[in-house]
């Protein structure tokens, strides 16, 4: 059996090298931008993916899921339309459309596990809540919301 590659890399998020940006943990050598980023550990992995969670919130002025999973994961990227928000929202028992309340920790912690789930397709590990509750603490010092 194959290894996913959020598992075998500590990439939980799939998050891909932008070709500047210098994770905590990560493990850019060999690689070019748009390639998925290895890890030290999975708590790296899972801390970069939820600080650009809260940048695409923050920054990006995202409200929805819907948006939310359009930005993460762009119909560009599957060929049509995304419906990668509303899995999400399902999952979290919200609506994709309305407002996604990401100042709540409980709310991200849900958000990313839902994440986790859905990029690691062929391993869907449930990510403990240790792990994901302290990436959602380390996410919100690293974009000044703690």
């Amino acid at each position: 059996m194959v290894e996913a590659i959020p598992i075998k890399d500590n990439n939980p998020g799939d998050v891909k090298w932008d070709g500047s940006t210098q994770w905590l943990g990560g493990n850019t050598a060999g690689l070019s931008a748009g390639d998925f980023i290895r890890f030290d550990t999975v708590e790296h992995g899972a801390r970069a993916a939820t600080i650009i969670a809260y940048n695409y919130f923050l920054k990006d002025g995202i409200t929805t899921l819907t948006d939310f999973g359009n930005r993460w994961a762009p119909p560009s990227d599957n060929g049509g339309n995304s419906g990668y928000g509303p899995a999400l929202a399902t999952q979290l028992g919200v609506d994709p459309d309305a407002d996604f309340d990401y100042t709540q920790p409980a709310n991200m912690q849900a958000l990313m596990k839902a994440i986790f789930r859905n990029e690691d397709v062929t391993n869907p590990a449930d990510y403990d809540t240790v792990t994901v509750a302290q990436a959602v603490t380390d996410a919100l010092q690293e974009v000044g919301q703690a």
